[in-house]
């Protein structure tokens, strides 16, 4: 299976790391594609597909566009090979990989048509934002990758509360449920990137 996903071409409308969108006014630049994503021919699945729901969610509204979903948006990566660790031996490409010529230049090509807004996610995506040339008008945000290892970095909410671990929180009294804590941390944590993002295109 991976030979064949690593044949897929670049400008097809669905591969591990890319999927077009059915409107063209928002799109989101993740880091390449893992196992979840060989697994599933579609990028950003597994938790990272959770996370970027609950960003669209959130900052639709903010942006003008209300009830923006998952399949309005154009989601690729800033590289196109499959990387973890027991296919590749690494989770991620270089930053000299995903900076190449040739991956620029299939990135501005998946991105031609983006009209309003891109957000470029992760250490890799935020590196290859710079070599990238958007349509003129088209606004683009950098923020923090959005798998939960990004995301736990986040220590305090928008409004600089600290956010406190699911330990801290039940030390405090919190009688709600790790589960439930878990995800309310991880919605402040949304709301910071969105925010973040905010910021970037006003």
């Amino acid at each position: 299976m991976p030979i064949v996903l690593d044949q897929i071409q670049a400008n097809s409308d669905r591969s591990c790391h890319f999927e077009r969108g059915r409107k063209s006014e928002v799109a989101i630049v993740l880091s390449c594609p893992g196992s979840r994503e060989e697994e599933n021919i579609r990028p950003a699945s597994g938790t990272t597909g959770k996370n970027l729901d609950l960003l669209l969610l959130k900052l639709g509204p903010l942006v003008g566009i209300p009830n923006l979903a998952r399949s309005d948006v154009t989601v690729t990566n800033a590289f196109t090979g499959v990387e973890y660790k027991a296919r590749t031996g690494r989770s991620e490409a270089s930053f000299a990989e995903a900076r190449k010529n040739d991956n620029v230049n299939r990135l501005n090509a998946e991105l031609a048509d983006i009209s309003d807004l891109v957000i470029f996610c992760g250490a890799r995506a935020n590196a290859v934002s710079k070599l990238v040339v958007l349509r003129p008008g088209t606004k683009a945000a950098c923020i923090p990758h959005l798998g939960m290892q990004g995301i736990n970095q986040i220590a305090g909410d928008v409004g600089g509360a600290p956010i406190l671990s699911v330990a801290e929180s039940k030390a405090a009294g919190d009688k709600r449920s790790a589960k439930e804590i878990g995800r309310d941390n991880t919605s402040k944590r949304i709301e910071v990137l969105v925010q973040l993002a905010l910021q970037q295109i006003k």
